[in-house]
């Protein structure tokens, strides 16, 4: 998530009167707030106002400020503007990774009932991280799900996957092709428009470690990423979708080459080592397949 403002050489120090530059982010810059004219101190004054644009905007220049005890008041204002209502606000607050999780999940479920898409995705996750950790009852996660693609209709594709697999329900796969078009045409084409073409072994938008109890993934050197790694790092990525039958067999395709042969082979040959044991939410008898990114640094092989 990138919240940057350009900032005077001062640090902060005399910059009062010193107009805020918010055009780096679009979230911000399409808040328009007026304090940004007129620097930091007014920000500050207009956030304690009662502000809420007002508050991300300084809460940007603290963020920025290499000065100790930036990130405390940084996270104060964001949580000022969730607790004025703004949704992105809330957003940003939850997605501070030195705060309690309880206190970020709280923040994520505030902005989705703020109809903050991207806030619903965090809310999602955040309920998937207790069941998988803490045993939380998986409607925790069902209750989030359907939350989820009535704000934000690209989000429909994990209630959608629910209702094709029958997921702790009768699956209803006329409910799941519907849900697959309104997040298709929400613009969701990496999953929701894919699986409209193949739906007889469509791809997860839900968390594919909730369909099972255990993984045995043995690899040499690459390791598994959660997330797309930062542009810049100097790593061999590779991609795939991890395909399973409805008999539980499994393949690992390649969708995009890391670009160094060896590590893609590698990969491939590793990954008929591997072993999943399905939970109790596993779809038994349907086909899907899941998304795989790996990685390795990048020295020559």
């Amino acid at each position: 998530m990138t919240r940057m403002v350009s900032l005077c050489v001062t640090l902060l120090i005399g910059c009062a009167a010193t107009p805020l530059d918010i055009s780096e982010n679009a979230e911000l810059a399409a808040l328009a707030p007026a304090c940004a004219a007129h620097g930091l101190e007014a920000c500050d004054a207009a956030c304690e106002g009662g502000d809420a644009p007002s508050c991300l905007a300084a809460a940007a220049v603290y963020q920025e400020a290499n000065v100790r005890g930036d990130t405390a008041r940084m996270q104060a204002r964001e949580h000022t503007a969730c607790e004025l209502g703004l949704a992105l606000g809330c957003r940003y607050y939850a997605n501070n990774a030195a705060l309690a999780l309880d206190v970020r999940s709280a923040a994520a479920l505030r902005g989705c009932e703020l109809s903050d898409g991207k806030s619903c995705e965090m809310d999602i996750a955040f309920a998937v991280g207790r069941v998988l950790n803490e045993g939380a009852p998986f409607h925790e996660v069902v209750v989030r799900v359907e939350r989820a693609c009535e704000v934000a209709p690209a989000s429909c594709t994990q209630l959608a996957n629910l209702e094709h697999f029958g997921i702790e329900r009768p699956s209803n796969p006329e409910r799941a092709r519907a849900l697959y078009q309104r997040a298709c045409d929400a613009g969701e084409e990496a999953n929701a428009c894919y699986n409209l073409e193949h739906f007889n072994a469509p791809r997860l938008g839900l968390n594919y470690h909730l369909l099972f109890s255990e993984f045995h993934v043995p690899l040499s050197e690459p390791r598994r990423l959660q997330n797309n790694p930062r542009p810049g790092l100097n790593r061999a990525i590779f991609r795939g979708d991890l395909c399973f039958d409805s008999d539980l067999s499994f393949e690992l395709r390649m969708t995009e080459s890391s670009g160094v042969s060896a590590f893609d082979q590698r990969v491939l040959e590793e990954s008929r080592s591997w072993r999943f044991v399905p939970s109790a939410r596993f779809p038994h008898g349907h086909a899907f397949c899941a998304r795989a990114i790996l990685s390795r640094p990048m020295p020559p092989y």
